[in-house]
């Protein structure tokens, strides 16, 4: 029996006799925001002035009704899955337990607290920051500055990002932001449930252990029944008496259909359920879970020069990760929504990801983000709660992040889109980097507590409660503790040499073994600005931008970036829009060289795909779902079938396929140098057999034009065109920054062609176009491509779903062609 304990609350603010109605799940800005009490935290610098909030306390209280019926069961439990943070649980006046990890699941005895009829729970929370300053007195913990991040933060098992970041506002909320409830029962339940698989040719061994909540007195009293099945068909089953604590079923499967990333293969899930049914034939629990039948493996031994391998293998097959980092959705947790997540799940499958990496500052995803990884193909590299910081590893702390981690564990490890359990985020550079011995007295108790936590106590973790999936303690590591954390050749690598320490990309053309974060930061789409500042502030380095700018260098550093290979933009707009080009264009040239070198590399995840507030940072998809041109660099960046030009340092021009694709590619690869005005070219062709997982590169020598024409006045267009099918890839390169080359303003042609469910916009130049761009009622993101290149004698067709199309209001093509507007990247100077 359930009692559902959600719904609207009362909160107060202690001290106070003022009751403001709170939705619970929810928080205590969010319970302020909808009751108008406060202006919107997003807006303006509302935030500077509303972080004094969370130095209250906060009480929660709600009323329920209990019956005789709930009352009689023999346990009666109350479950928190989240409370967030510091907090003291009062049923009925008296205290039932408290809380400190906004990370755990909390269950407490009611037994002997309940009455039947009115009962009412309170859940005292104090303040966060408050409990952070004490506890940074008593022990001094380095943190990143206090401008950016508030003091203390370490202490307390709250996300860390609440307490402010170099991308998000010092908001540190507090409420109850999961689900909470009462479950009464009797006899046996399942307590948790673990699945493992074992492949074989053609078929897989599932084992599926099962533990239990009080065993039965007689054991022909309870029968555990199990049954896996897939698109409701059932593919095999067992029944067994339950006679101890816990019970090992074994099931095999044969002729599996296998879980694969996103463009690998498919991603069927299978359904495993498990009731326990009592002898009477009544059902006394039930659990359900879906499972992907694959074997992930992460590649990480050292060699004979102490370096560590690092890369994924799913089904024996070595996968190059495309991807990003993803942070917290939104920084005020009561405004979290399943239609936010999935929107950015989404555009990462479109836009060819097949894994995001968890970052450690924020908190552990909802099982909504999981089953969506699991059912789109997206690997989820997760990270523990620990970034950027250091820990005191006394006996409390001890406790609570070992029972955060197990809680975790348990709750994640089913799904078949996790392939990898990471101690923390940066904490090894922090260490070695950022920190020294006189940097506090405290520093050697630090880099001890480090090695307790993440190299004895989370790996023996995830060795008891997950075996199966690999743990690496941190994010960036060359595999050896604490040496190097930055060693391009051995393990990950963070490379922020580019913009956090001004390097030109140039510097992302380097051997890198698995990239786990770079990027560039740019302001937000245009609407997302309207949003948060007012009309009067729309212009570059207004207070209003100034302050949803958390990085340090702010915009600055990013302009540097722009000025060096872009022209002055003529206006904020056209700033924005450049600013997000070069964002974009920076990332390519890494994407484009790691992709190019797939022996020497594994993977690029960048930083960051998401945001959890209206702000300038390094996000493609901005707060409010807006895509910016960078998701499309990406994206084409991203293809499984995609070509890249890269000029090296020898001069050398190399252009090369890539085919992530499981069938060999036969087709014709064309290269074309010719000056911008197209008034001389010069073609290069080549006959290309492309395997599967491979590349194929080839030089082109520029010599002969670049002997009459400065590189200033040269493009490269390559296009490879396979024998079979339509998916034809294409790049161009200047040779020379944008903005030494001088483009002309072209005239477009447009026509439109209409499906029953789609628009296909057919676009023409007659000069040669870098970053056509398409604008529908001011969004440019709406678009299936977009800030796409056009040569001279080439038509691009760009795809618009009619469901986006019409949420704008246009109904007809003849309105679409109307409403349409095109500029290119000679617009913005």
């Amino acid at each position: 029996m359930k009692l559902d304990l959600t719904g609207t609350w009362r909160m107060t603010k202690r001290g106070e006799n003022q009751n403001i109605p709170c939705r619970i799940p929810g928080t205590m800005y969010s319970a302020l925001l909808h009751e108008k009490l406060i202006p919107h935290p997003f807006y303006k610098d509302n935030a500077k002035l509303l972080k004094k909030l969370s130095y209250n306390d906060y009480d929660f209280t709600y009323d329920f009704q209990v019956t005789q019926e709930l009352l009689d069961h023999d346990y009666i439990v109350l479950n928190c899955e989240g409370i967030d943070t510091i907090g003291t649980i009062v049923v009925n006046n008296q205290i039932i337990g408290n809380v400190e990890n906004m990370h755990r699941t909390y269950r407490f005895d009611l037994k002997n607290f309940l009455i039947v009829g009115k009962n009412t729970i309170t859940i005292k929370i104090d303040s966060p920051v408050l409990y952070a300053e004490r506890k940074q007195k008593e022990f001094f913990l380095w943190g990143l500055s206090d401008e950016m991040v508030m003091n203390g933060h370490a202490h307390i098992r709250k996300a860390h990002s609440m307490f402010g970041w170099d991308w998000g506002p010092q908001l540190p909320d507090m409420g109850i932001w999961r689900p909470i409830y009462i479950e009464a029962y009797d006899d046996s339940r399942i307590k948790e449930v673990y699945i493992t698989q074992v492949h074989h040719e053609k078929m897989v061994d599932i084992s599926i252990e099962t533990t239990f909540l009080n065993t039965p007195k007689s054991s022909r009293e309870m029968q555990l029944e199990t049954i896996i099945s897939l698109s409701d068909e059932v593919i095999c089953e067992e029944k067994r008496f339950v006679e101890n604590e816990s019970t090992n079923v074994r099931l095999t499967i044969h002729n599996p259909r296998l879980w694969w990333p996103n463009e690998y293969g498919e991603q069927p899930l299978y359904t495993v359920t498990q009731k326990l049914r009592h002898s009477s034939g009544k059902i006394f629990d039930e659990l359900t879970k879906k499972i992907g039948l694959r074997e992930i493996n992460v590649v990480t031994p050292l060699n004979a020069s102490n370096q560590a391998d690092f890369y994924f293998v799913v089904n024996g097959r070595p996968l190059f990760a495309k991807g990003a980092n993803y942070i917290p959705e939104d920084s005020l947790l009561g405004e979290r929504k399943k239609e936010t997540m999935e929107n950015i799940i989404l555009s990462c499958v479109d836009a060819h990801y097949n894994m995001l990496r968890v970052w450690g500052g924020g908190y552990y995803p909802d099982d909504a983000f999981f089953d969506l990884c699991d059912q789109y193909g997206i690997l989820v590299w997760q990270d523990f709660m620990f970034a950027c910081t250091v820990y005191r590893y006394d006996g409390k702390f001890r406790q609570t992040i070992t029972e955060e981690v197990k809680d975790n564990i348990r709750r994640i490890r089913h799904h078949a889109s996790l392939a990898l359990w990471c101690g923390n985020n940066e904490m090894e550079a922090v260490l070695t980097q950022w920190t020294s011995p006189e940097t506090s007295e405290n520093y050697y108790q630090w880099v001890q507590d480090y090695h307790s936590i993440f190299y004895n106590l989370f790996p023996d973790l995830v060795n008891e409660y997950d075996p199966n999936t690999t743990y690496w303690p941190c994010s960036p590591s060359s595999g050896v503790a604490l040496h190097n954390p930055d060693n391009a050749k051995s393990g990950d690598l963070h490379n922020w040499k580019v913009w956090h320490g001004l390097a030109p990309f140039s510097e992302y053309q380097k051997e890198s073994q698995f990239v786990s974060e770079f990027g560039l930061l740019s302001l937000p789409n245009l609407p997302t600005i309207k949003k948060y500042t007012s009309e009067d502030q729309r212009y570059f380095r207004s207070s209003d931008i100034d302050f949803h700018i958390k990085a340090d260098g702010g915009i600055n550093k990013s302009m540097n970036y722009l000025l060096d290979e872009f022209r002055n933009p003529s206006n904020f707009e056209n700033l924005v829009d450049v600013l997000q080009y070069t964002q974009g264009f920076g990332m390519k040239i890494g994407i484009d060289y790691w992709r190019s070198h797939p022996d020497s590399c594994h993977g690029a995840l960048y930083w960051q795909v998401n945001d959890c507030w209206p702000g300038s940072s390094w996000s493609t998809i901005d707060y409010y779902g807006y895509k910016k041109a960078s998701h499309y660099f990406i994206k084409r960046a991203f293809q499984p079938l995609a070509i890249t030009q890269i000029a090296d340092l020898s001069e050398e021009f190399k252009v090369t396929v890539i085919n992530e694709t499981s069938k060999e590619i036969h087709g014709k690869l064309t290269t074309t140098v010719s000056t911008i005005k197209n008034d001389q070219s010069e073609n290069f062709l080549f006959d290309c057999v492309v395997k599967p997982y491979t590349t194929v590169s080839v030089e082109v020598n520029l010599d002969t034009l670049l002997k009459q024409y400065s590189k200033c006045q040269l493009a490269v267009f390559s296009e490879f065109e396979p024998l079979i099918g339509n998916q034809v890839s294409s790049d161009v390169t200047f040779l020379s920054p944008h903005r030494l080359i001088d483009l002309e303003k072209p005239c477009f042609t447009l026509d439109i062609e209409e499906s029953d469910e789609n628009y296909s916009i057919c676009i023409e130049a007659d000069s040669l176009c870098k970053y056509v761009k398409l604008t529908l009622n001011e969004r440019s993101d709406c678009f299936d491509d977009n800030y796409f290149d056009l040569p001279i004698g080439k038509q691009k067709k760009i795809g618009l779903s009619k469901v986006h199309s019409q949420l704008m209001g246009i109904e007809t093509k003849e309105q679409l062609l109307n409403a349409l507007s095109v500029s290119s990247l000679v617009d913005t100077y």
